[in-house]
């Protein structure tokens, strides 16, 4: 297989001139004002009667309602199983909304009051048993057969209404098998920027140039990532029951929609084309790009998957898989780096010491060099993790744990990964951001201190701030008890190694050729990130003023 240049992946960036500390967010005590409900007069209580009984939709849509709160309580699948609640004196269907706005500070709270034993929490789509760190080597390296990811991630992306799709494998296995000078100011929304980026990058590896620079194809990246994170705000606090008769109505699901009838009429005939000369011509020259790979490990498994499919997950992977994790990743390590500017002269030096040849000539070698560049996305992340939950599962069959508690088919189970990353036994002064507190060399760690350089302990012997699952500092892609932001065990991302190239690929870019800045930056204040049950996200609305340098690299 010939190798595509790093550098040819990326555009120039022609977007820009020539081109925190960790806290639970505060959550409204919904409970008190419940308290004192306001007072109805008997009029009102007559009319809302006339307008109920003259709109039979809205009889049926209350009865239904009644009916389905009626039934959703909550037998637990795991006896003996403690549950965390926003209220314990509220019905269970109460809870299950309000698990939404407040689910970062009940899985914190979940975590330190039954941190060695399995606890649940009740949320719109069932129950999620959160499970304790003693059980990750029962888990780790179990079969999809045993515990699936896959049913997981249809679930936690409300896959019926998503085009999530269940039915193979073909794209985590192929990512396995083959990846793994304008002085003046100008303003960029970040999330726009790099959801641009990516989608440009990514497409370029996924299909060549056929539809890199296709407009269509782009928007349709972008607003497909951008419409299921609507969905998934809006949809998820629903119950399942009425998720079908609300989901019609929502505009992301229409735009989702479009997006895959979209990649579909784009890349159903490039499939068959495909498909086509390989089977005529003896001497077709086979394309070198991932789509190709899909195809031709879809012939080697014998699994003749539709090309309306394998558009499907083409548009799934470009969209979600990458761009939207990419950008994710890219606006929290921005946001950390423009309001903790001390970092970016450490970082700038390394970064000219290991593309010594300039930008576009960087190799993937020179790239895992960046130990410090590394260090501070991992920090980053650990702040900013895409959710405070990871390892989710639905077990498949029944699983005997070591110490003989039983994990009956069907739950949905998951590990406190956002709690771990900031418990005191597993990381010193966890809530500090120190960006490079991941690096193995001296030198690196204490680039900030450099006085400390002599007096820092020997090489390969653990520091005190080291995560403590591993025996030298792990990189940011390195998972481990401790480091579960790309997941854990043997179905961890597959393509955490294309996102950390990617994403040192533009951070390095942008701090050797750009000068940055936060509009209405007030002192160094973060862009709130934004909560959604457990998901994280960086702020979306954040805009940031981009000047290039006079002397860029």
């Amino acid at each position: 297989m010939s190798s595509i240049p790093l550098s040819s992946l990326f555009p120039t960036l022609s977007f820009l001139p020539s081109l925190s500390s960790f806290s639970v967010p505060t959550s409204p005590r919904f409970f008190t004002s419940l308290h004192h409900p306001p007072t109805m007069t008997l009029p009102l209580v007559h009319d809302t009667m006339n307008l109920i009984m003259d709109n039979p939709f809205l009889c049926l849509a209350i009865g239904l309602l009644l009916i389905f709160l009626l039934q959703w309580s909550s037998t637990p699948a795991l006896k003996d199983v403690p549950t965390v609640k926003y209220h314990a004196l509220l019905p269970d269907f109460l809870n299950r909304i309000f698990y939404y706005p407040n689910a970062i500070r009940m899985i914190s709270e979940g975590y330190y009051k039954y941190k060695d034993r399995i606890f649940r929490m009740l949320t719109g789509d069932g129950e999620v048993y959160i499970l304790p760190m003693k059980y990750q080597k029962d888990l780790r390296r179990l079969p999809l057969a045993k515990v699936s990811s896959l049913h997981a991630q249809y679930e936690n992306a409300l896959g019926d209404y998503t085009h999530i799709l269940l039915n193979t494998e073909l794209v985590s296995l192929t990512i396995r098998k083959r990846l793994t000078p304008n002085l003046n100011w100008v303003k960029i929304n970040a999330n726009t920027l790099f959801n641009r980026l990516i989608a440009v990058s990514a497409s370029r590896l996924m299909v060549g140039d056929a539809l890199r620079q296709n407009e269509e194809w782009l928007n349709a990246v972008i607003t497909y990532a951008h419409s299921l994170g609507i969905t998934l705000v809006l949809l998820r606090p629903v119950p399942k029951y009425l998720r079908p008769l609300v989901a019609p109505f929502l505009p992301p699901i229409w735009h989702m929609n479009k997006s895959v009838r979209l990649a579909r009429r784009l890349f159903v005939p490039i499939i068959d084309e495909r498909r086509r000369a390989a089977q005529e011509n003896p001497a077709y020259t086979k394309p070198d790009d991932f789509l190709q790979w899909m195809l031709d490990l879809s012939e080697e498994m014998n699994e003749c998957i539709p090309a309306s499919d394998i558009s499907t997950h083409m548009l799934l992977l470009v969209g979600l898989a990458v761009t939207h994790t990419s950008t994710m990743a890219l606006c929290h390590a921005m946001f950390d780096l423009i309001t903790k500017p001390e970092y970016l002269k450490p970082l700038r030096e390394e970064i000219q010491r290991t593309l010594q040849d300039g930008w576009r000539k960087g190799t993937q070698a020179a790239f895992a060099d960046q130990a410090r560049l590394d260090s501070f996305l991992r920090e980053s992340q650990r702040f900013g993790p895409p959710g405070d939950l990871s390892f989710h599962r639905i077990v498949m069959q029944p699983l005997t744990l070591h110490d003989g508690v039983v994990l009956p088919r069907g739950i949905h189970i998951c590990f406190p990964a956002g709690a771990i990353s900031m418990d005191p036994r597993y990381v010193s002064n966890p809530l500090a951001f120190d960006g490079f507190r991941w690096c193995k060399n001296p030198e690196d760690r204490y680039a900030m201190s450099p006085e400390l350089v002599k007096s820092s302990p020997v090489d390969n012997e653990p520091e005190k701030n080291e995560d403590t699952a591993s025996n030298t500092p792990a990189s940011w892609v390195t998972v481990t008890e401790t480091n579960m932001g790309f997941g854990y065990g043997l179905q961890t991302c597959p393509g955490r190694f294309f996102a950390s190239n990617t994403t040192k690929i533009i951070l390095s870019r942008l701090i050797l050729d750009y000068d940055f800045k936060l509009v209405g930056d007030k002192l160094g204040e973060r862009p709130a990130n934004v909560f959604i049950g457990e998901h994280i996200l960086p702020n979306l609305d954040a805009e940031i003023l981009f000047r290039k340098k006079s002397l860029a690299f």
